[in-house]
């Protein structure tokens, strides 16, 4: 190992060990929880420093198992601010991402769509300025970086076929936790009581709808694998596999999670699978028609069998004219925000700032004061420039990756390819009525398969040059 390397891992050890020990003694910080998460960062930091490898699958797999805890403060100085342990991984891996530029810097210009990501992020640091509530924009600017910072890691890490693969099982190993979580939810009936009495699990998660959205990352991955597993034992695994994940992505009554997976599955039967699909459609509407035609049986609409059942309960109210139905909220909510965009329409209010405006409209609305809308979200936060860059840098890499697909001749990678294309092309269709943008796991994970199809034409001339 190079010297000046060895130099460099030696003074970022010490520098990250006296930086814990100030928190620990000078700023008398107390609690288990904290304790606990100096110790698990400080253990992380040196693995990443001596094998930035292994350090970055543990990190990935850290945040995913310890969602539930993002929103704990673990750091409290005084009345002057706090930071919960999203804040801290999301920081840390920020750290990760700059401890590696400074020692592989040749290469930070050579990282797919780094101009415009970095021109977003510019963009995203000035609405600081004049942001109404400074400190949360901070954050938010943090937790959009982190994103990012993971995409870079991830592609500057992953060399080989290996790397691909272990990786990829690493994803497949941070799903353990959350299938028994949630299955045990499922069993002793417990989870998210919503505001319609729908009971949802959650697993690990904060949030019922970080589990589906990971759960739909999850069963893409699983798909790939049934495809192109040859030993038939091994295909029945994945295959029950995928069936278990389903019914845990029934549970989590996520109607926006369940629309993803179903036009990833679209995307996948039109563009290779067209006899599956046809297949799978007949089935589909067979049973559509089936339950629908019960449905007519019954004059009165409340009575019926099928909404004795919350699946399909969930999948009607999604069609409700109420006022309480989630499409009219989401409607007036847009409606309203629509209004205070025309105020500042270049600029934006600056980046995390849609939940202040918005409950300085509608107070604590009826439905929600969250965007469920991505390119609102943009459009009130960073105004028409902030939002216009974003959807250059999704249009980009689209195109980016349509590209690779067509040049990969490697069929498990060009598999691999096709599958995650399908799910980014869905994650940003359902964009428009979700929050996939603040969901930082699930962002976690796409900027990571984003990065890994970028870097698939390497690791398949690397593969050709070894054959």
């Amino acid at each position: 190992m190079d010297s000046k390397l060895q130099k460099i891992q030696f003074f970022s050890l010490c520098f990250f060990a006296l930086l814990f020990l100030f928190f620990s003694i000078f700023l008398n910080i107390e609690g288990i929880l904290t304790n606990i998460t100096l110790l698990s960062l400080f253990i992380l930091i040196a693995t990443f420093i001596f094998n930035p490898k292994i350090g970055f699958f543990l990190l990935i797999i850290l945040r995913i198992e310890l969602d539930y805890f993002r929103d704990w403060d673990v750091f409290i100085i005084k009345d002057y601010f706090s930071l919960n342990f999203g804040a801290i991984l999301g920081i840390f891996i920020i750290f990760f991402a700059l401890y590696w530029i400074i020692i592989k810097r040749e290469k930070i210009f050579k990282t797919p769509n780094i101009l415009i990501i970095c021109l977003f992020l510019f963009i995203s640091l000035i609405s600081i300025l004049y942001s109404q509530n400074q400190l949360t924009s901070i954050t938010e600017w943090v937790r959009i970086s982190s994103i990012f910072a993971i995409y870079f890691l991830t592609f500057h890490l992953i060399k080989t076929k290996y790397d691909l693969q272990l990786i990829q099982k690493a994803f497949l190993v941070s799903a353990i936790a959350p299938f028994f979580v949630g299955l045990l939810q499922i069993i002793t009936k417990t989870g998210l009581a919503d505001e319609s009495g729908f009971l949802r699990i959650y697993s690990i998660f904060a949030h019922p709808n970080a589990l589906s959205y990971f759960l739909v990352i999850i069963l893409t991955l699983l798909i790939y694998f049934f495809i192109i597993a040859e030993n038939q034992k091994i295909k029945i695994f994945y295959l029950v596999s995928i069936i278990l994940n389903f019914i845990l992505l029934i549970f989590t009554y996520s109607r926006g999670a369940w629309l993803a997976l179903l036009i990833t599955l679209l995307l996948l039967g039109v563009l290779k699978y067209r006899k599956l699909l046809l297949k799978s459609l007949v089935i589909i509407s067979f049973f559509t028609i089936l339950i629908f035609s019960i449905n007519l049986f019954f004059q009165n609409y409340n009575s019926s069998i099928f909404l004795n059942f919350d699946l399909s309960r969930r999948i009607i109210k999604s069609f409700s004219s109420s006022h309480n139905s989630s499409i009219s909220w989401r409607i007036d909510l847009w409606q309203e925000m629509a209004k205070t965009f025309w105020k500042k329409p270049f600029l934006g209010y600056g980046i995390g700032g849609f939940e202040k405006e918005s409950l300085k409209i509608n107070g604590l609305y009826a439905g929600s004061y969250e965007a469920h809308n991505d390119y609102l979200r943009l459009a009130i936060e960073l105004g028409l420039i902030g939002l216009t860059v974003y959807i250059l840098l999704i249009l980009i890499t689209l195109n980016k990756i349509i590209k690779i697909y067509k040049k990969l001749e490697d069929k498990n990678l060009k598999i691999f390819c096709l599958c995650f294309l399908c799910l980014f092309i869905s994650l940003f269709i359902v964009s428009f009525t979700e929050n996939i943008l603040r969901n930082t796991i699930v962002q976690w994970l796409l900027w990571s398969f984003i990065a890994l199809i970028f870097k698939s034409t390497k690791i398949e001339k690397e593969k050709i040059c070894e054959g």
